[in-house]
């Protein structure tokens, strides 16, 4: 009976408990995996002066998530406490579904003219939602809706190479964005 016991104990000891650490990690972490990653393709942020960029990635035509986090990011841009930031930060939507570029320039504009947008090409666009570990999936009720990875992402330039500092939730309150950016400006040397 022990021995059987034994057998249940360690059975669940070596499949349940891992899958459910890790589930747990990945939701209650603030730890993202690609956080710390330097990118290797970089080339969409080669007209950027900045030290530090906020990049989200949308889509022109989403109805909720997108424009709420642009205009939250675009709330932060106006701050004073932005325009003091120690280092020169921008901001960068890239469209993940947009053909013709332009679109998105004025979609990114109407919440801001300080954020730029971006629409990569197909093998780019693939490079890309490689290395930020995008998930975008089209929605199978025939809406126009793409569900895809909704996260605010700092970057930060150190020796003309990117990387990805943090990876923040959408939903961040703008003064906890302006406090992270406040801390990551910091921490660089201004030239």
């Amino acid at each position: 009976m022990a021995n059987k016991y034994i057998t249940t104990l360690l059975l669940f000891v070596l499949t349940v408990f891992p899958a459910g650490v890790t589930i747990a990690f990945t939701y209650f972490s603030s730890a993202h995996p690609v956080e710390s990653h330097e990118l290797e393709n970089d080339a969409f942020l080669n007209d950027s002066e900045n030290k530090l960029e906020i990049l989200f990635f949308g889509y022109v035509g989403c109805h909720d998530v997108c424009p709420s986090t642009l205009a939250r990011i675009s709330n932060v841009l106006k701050t004073s406490e932005f325009k003091t930031l120690p280092v020169k930060t921008g901001a960068l939507f890239i469209d993940i579904n947009a053909t013709d570029r332009r679109i998105p320039e004025q979609y990114a504009g109407s919440f801001s003219e300080n954020i730029r947008a971006f629409a990569p090409g197909t093998e780019e666009f693939r490079s890309i939602s490689k290395e930020f570990v995008l998930r975008i999936y089209e929605n199978r009720d025939n809406s126009d809706r793409i569900s895809h990875t909704d996260h605010i992402f700092i970057l930060k330039k150190t020796n003309k190479k990117w990387s990805i500092q943090r990876v923040l939730k959408n939903t961040i309150d703008e003064n906890k964005l302006l406090k992270i950016l406040q801390l990551e400006a910091s921490a660089i040397s201004p030239e």
